[in-house]
Order: C-alpha cells, then structure tokens, then sequence
C-alpha cells in the first residue's frame, strides 16, 4: 500500500504541475521534461549504486554476511546500468541492484506516458478521461490476469528467496499492475486543479459518510491481506484474484478522498494532523532515506550471529533506531548529492529570460 500511496501522490503532483502550467501559457517541452527527471534523480541513484558495492562490506560480519555482500556485489556489477535506466523490471526483475529502486522503475515507466496523457485531457477532457479509464482497466484486467494464471495468494509469500519467487517477478514488480493508482492520480490531479479556486461544500452527513467508509476501508485492506497468512485459510482462487486486482483501487480512492477533503476544508483534525511542517523537512530527506534504509536494515540483518526472536516491542525499537539513523544519514546526503545537482538543473534548464518562458519550459514538480 505504501508503493500505491507514493505512485498516487506522484501523478497527482505530474498532473497539477502540468496543469497549473498550461493555465499560464506554457509550452511544454518533452525532452526537458524527461531529462530534468532523470537528472535530478541520477546522482543520488548513482552514489547509492556505489555505496551498495563498495561500503557493504565494511558495514558487518558474520555467517551469513558473506552472502549479502555477493549478492550486492553480483547484481550491482552485472546490472547497474539497469537500475540508472530504470529498467530492472524488465531485464532482471530477480537480480535486482538496490532493491527498493524497482518503484522508480515503475514510476518512470508511467511518467514517460504522463504528457502525452495529459496533453490528451487538455485537448479533449472527455477522451482524455476515457483514455485514463480505458489504460486504467487494462491495468485492473492484466492484474487479474497474472493473480489468475499463476494461482497467486492474495498476499506477498514469506520466503527467504522472495525475489526469485514468481508473485515478485510478474506481479509485484510489474509496471502495468502498478498502473491503475497512476491513472486515477492523473484524473485528480486535473480535478483537483480545476477546484482549487472554487471550494466544494457538501453536508456534514456526507462528510461523515465518506470518513466512515475512509475508516473502514483503508485498515480493511490490510486486515484481509493478514488473512491471507493465517495457518487455517482455505485459499480460493477467484477471491485471491480479485483481491489483488482491486485492493490497490480502494486504498488509492480513499487517498483521494482525504486529499479532496482536505482541500476543500473538510479535513479537520486529519487536515490539521497533514499540514504539520515536520512532515515538510521529512519530505525533504525522504529520497535519500528511501535509496539508503535497506542497506543499514540488510546489513543489519545480515550480521546476527544467532537466532532472533519477535516481540512487539524489540520491532517497535528496532523500527524507531533504523529511522532516526536514516534521518541522521539523509542529511549530509541530500546537502552533498541531491540538492547542489537539483540546484544546478534547475539553472540549466530555466529559460534565459522572461519573454522565452512564456513560450517553452520543462516541467517542473518535486516528486
């Protein structure tokens, strides 16, 4: 869910960036559009691909950490220039370099479709609509299809070689079952611009209605998903196919709903609770933390010499240690590779003067 949550926020922030631009006259250029993207992210992409070769090693030891280190070591050297391409999906979706980076594969896969898109709403909003419904149950149909053919479980298999299992390959990884939350990003994002002057009011039982149905739904998802785990589940092929053809559609609706709600002053405490300036200097730092968390939490690991054994309460430790070295980490990281080079992007490709900004720019949004 947190993968459908970041692909939703990101459309929505391509689709109202886009809009907002149009509405002052700009032209966009394609090219600058995916160059900035890939520019702006390659530099941290690349120290992180880097770091997983060379400081894995020093980071632990033990019986096991031997393997993490190959494994690093034979990905990474073999498949870099899938991971910097975004591409992993396709060529080697179980030797993957950087784990986690299969997200920015999917993400760029639908961004390189997302002005084309677009440009479709601003030229035509019925048929761009239609388009978005049309890839958006394409994508529904494929995920039923995969979930269907390969008799998948509702849920993520626990395995040791989870990323050699076909469920991870075919179905977790894939751009096109990753798609549908991408679509209704896009549609929202022009909603949402085209609402932003004129706020909707709605009567307190809708409100409550659709907060209620917000409450139930969101935790529901993930309550069926553990279901799927219980020792006693008596596996059912169409239900498990369903599920995981339109789970991602529910949760990434109620985001949406939160979001408009929001906006719209519906909010309340929620509202109050998402605008906190924490969550802005987090925001900030979440790129770094996203491309380096797994390499601490693996090396981690990796490097206990005996069994361990779960409670609540180590995890909870665990989980609040692993983050506020990552936040530590993520400091000096986005000083050095991100921001000077995003800096840097952004003076290259802003128009030399006033007059040609008003006939072409890339796009510009903070993902």
């Amino acid at each position: 869910m947190t993968v459908d949550t970041f692909l939703a926020f990101a459309s929505i922030l391509v689709s109202y960036s886009f809009f907002g631009m149009a509405s002052k006259g700009v032209k966009l250029n394609i090219p600058l559009f995916y160059l900035n993207r890939h520019l702006r992210l390659l530099v941290p992409l690349g120290f992180a691909v880097g770091a997983y070769i060379t400081v894995t090693k020093h980071l632990g030891g033990g019986p096991l950490y031997r393997d993490l280190v190959h494994a690093y070591n034979m990905s990474c050297k073999t498949f870099w220039w899938s991971t910097v391409f975004y591409i992993q999906a396709f060529i080697n979706p179980r030797l993957m370099c950087v784990v986690q980076t299969w997200f920015l594969g999917v993400d760029m896969f639908w961004y390189y479709f997302a002005p084309f898109l677009l440009l479709a709403i601003s030229k035509n909003q019925l048929s761009g609509y239609l388009l978005l419904f049309t890839i958006y149950s394409c994508c529904t149909a494929f995920n039923f299809y995969i979930a269907w053919d390969h008799h998948f479980n509702g849920q993520m298999p626990v395995s040791p070689i989870l990323l050699s299992t076909d469920y991870f390959a075919y179905h977790y990884v894939h751009p096109v079952v990753r798609g549908g939350p991408y679509m209704l990003g896009l549609a929202f994002g022009h909603i949402l611009f085209k609402s932003k002057e004129n706020k909707v009011a709605i009567s307190r039982l809708t409100n409550c209605i659709c907060w209620s149905l917000v409450a139930v739904c969101m935790p529901y998802t993930m309550l069926i998903s553990r279901s799927f785990r219980l020792e006693n589940f008596e596996y059912n092929r169409l239900f498990a196919s369903l599920f995981l053809a339109f789970h991602r559609t529910v949760w990434t609706l109620c985001l949406l709903w939160i979001i408009w709600s929001c906006q719209n002053g519906h909010g309340g405490p929620v509202n109050i609770f998402l605008s906190c300036n924490l969550f802005k200097i987090m925001g900030r730092l979440c790129y770094n933390v996203y491309l380096f968390h797994f390499l601490f939490q693996s090396a981690m690991q990796y490097s206990k010499k005996g069994p361990s054994y779960f409670s609540h309460f180590l995890s909870t430790f665990e989980s609040i240690g692993d983050m506020a070295v990552m936040l530590m980490f993520s400091i000096p990281a986005t000083l050095c590779f991100e921001y000077p080079f995003s800096r840097m992007c952004g003076l290259v490709f802003r128009p030399p003067n006033k007059e040609d900004s008003k006939k072409v720019a890339p796009l510009k949004m903070d993902t």
